[in-house]
């Protein structure tokens, strides 16, 4: 593996291993000829032997560990000999003690005085001594600790230097209200609000115009495109949900319209296996749909649980629980599939000091939810004690008058959410300790976006009302 020098751009081939030198420990060939390491340069190795060095101290470090192990045992070895020769000399029974003559009494009474004294002495020895050691040890712990934070930390900033999307391509282009990628980014489709769905071939970045869909009669709201085939679902302010299947000749076509919903759709997801669709609606009510014998799609329940327009929906991963949130409503809604796997019942509803646009299950034990326009995005945590979601952490994120659509998605590959809020599209990486970082947070100067990304998190696709731009970002490592 190469790595190179930030200053000079060469590659860094040496490493500086003196305790004492405070400069950058990694060098280019440049770097020392500018007199980096001057006054200690017997300590300067090529990096090429270094964990050759490395490996030869690990393995000293392995026998200096044994060598403690046995010292442990030799130290319990001779306490377990005290305390055998204290009961040996000083300990009597009761039945000894009453057959004791006079002179044995007169004796006994001597060695309790002196088993006093070699108490006392014991006592303030070893005790000093373990005590000593008790500080010895706890100082190596701390300095361990700090070690392992430094290293925590590192591990941090490394991360987060890991990725970053840079724009690879703008299309001029009408409003778009929504995108969704097919699950090999081969296609990419998009929602208009003059009613129309475009199917893009996706290659690399680049977009080829392959179809137009006409069949909604309002603004498309919501995408979504299924991992396990090549169909879609749309859905519209004309209060339709429309599955779109493939022909043999590649072209795309109305294969069912859902109806029911007495107002616009504003989110559509579907369960990890794809057999039940999830839908909500501003008729407040949130909908699931199951195939029947027919393998058509019909209504299975409705769920009145909010009096406002739904804003955001989330299946956890294995699609047995789902939350959601509304306009104007100051709580999030916990639903959960009951045992016989038809009906859904709310089972928590949590408090939030701010209604907001959108959550997103993270796994079965943790979701976000990002309050409308404020500065921070808050994470929840199943509480092992009481089973329950609670907020355990807020993460200060880039913020501003905010709007409807473009929801929140997590990659699991990549451990990345993508969450709008505000003027600002922030890219948000789950650190392996449970924490959260923003990897990249993009100003569009506008609070009007929206977007998507690739399945694989490897594109991020947006269109704003500023730059009237289809802008298309790679990620880069």
């Amino acid at each position: 593996m190469l790595w190179t020098c930030n200053s000079h751009t060469m590659d860094i081939e040496f490493i500086c291993l003196n305790p004492n030198c405070s400069e950058t420990k990694i060098s280019c060939f440049q770097c020392i000829q500018n007199g980096n390491h001057i006054s200690h340069l017997k300590d300067v190795k090529k990096i090429e032997n270094f964990y050759e060095l490395y490996s030869q101290e690990s393995n000293d470090n392995t026998i200096l560990l044994n060598k403690f192990g046995l010292l442990i045992d030799k130290i319990k070895h001779q306490f377990q000999i005290i305390i055998d020769g204290i009961q040996l000399k000083y300990h009597k029974t009761e039945s000894q003690y009453q057959n004791m003559n006079t002179e044995q009494i007169n004796h006994l009474a001597f060695s309790f005085i002196e088993w006093k004294k070699d108490m006392d002495f014991i006592e303030n020895t070893i005790s000093g001594s373990i005590n000593q050691l008790l500080e010895s040890i706890n100082l190596c712990i701390n300095t361990l600790k700090l070690q392992q934070n430094k290293i925590n930390s590192l591990n941090i900033q490394q991360e987060q230097k890991i990725l970053k999307y840079e724009l690879i391509n703008s299309i001029k282009d009408d409003d778009i209200f929504a995108f969704a990628f097919d699950n090999v980014s081969s296609l990419i489709i998009a929602g208009y609000s003059s009613s129309t769905i475009k199917v893009f071939e996706f290659n690399q970045g680049n977009l080829n115009s392959l179809q137009e869909l006409n069949d909604h009669n309002s603004f498309i709201y919501c995408l979504y495109f299924m991992k396990k085939s090549q169909c879609f679902l749309s859905g519209s302010g004309d209060k339709q949900i429309i599955l779109w299947s493939i022909n043999q000749n590649k072209q795309f076509f109305c294969k069912q319209k859902l109806q029911g919903h007495n107002d616009s759709i504003n989110c559509l997801i579907m369960s990890e296996n794809e057999e039940l669709i999830v839908s909500g609606s501003s008729d407040k009510t949130i909908r699931f749909w199951a195939k029947n014998s027919q393998s058509s799609w019909n209504c299975q329940q409705i769920l009145s649980v909010h009096k406002n327009p739904v804003n955001s929906i989330s299946l956890n991963q294995s699609s047995t629980q789902l939350i959601s949130c509304a306009q104007n409503e100051n709580f999030i809604i916990i639903s959960q599939q009951q045992v016989d796997r038809l009906f859904w019942e709310v089972i928590s509803t949590i408090q939030v000091d701010q209604w907001g646009y959108r959550l997103c299950y993270i796994n079965n034990l943790m979701f976000t939810f990002q309050p409308k326009s404020k500065e921070q995005m808050y994470i929840y945590e199943i509480d092992d004690k009481k089973g329950q979601f609670k907020k355990t952490k807020e993460l200060t994120i880039k913020a501003g008058h905010c709007s409807m659509y473009f929801p929140q998605q997590y990659i699991k590959s990549k451990s990345i959410l993508l969450n709008k809020n505000g003027n600002h599209v922030n890219l948000i990486r789950k650190l392996e300790n449970q924490e959260f970082a923003t990897e990249q947070s993009i100003d569009f100067g506008t609070q009007y976006i929206y977007g998507t990304m690739s399945q694989d998190g490897d594109y991020l696709i947006t269109y704003d009302d500023q730059t009237r731009e289809i802008q298309i970002r790679k990620i880069f490592q």
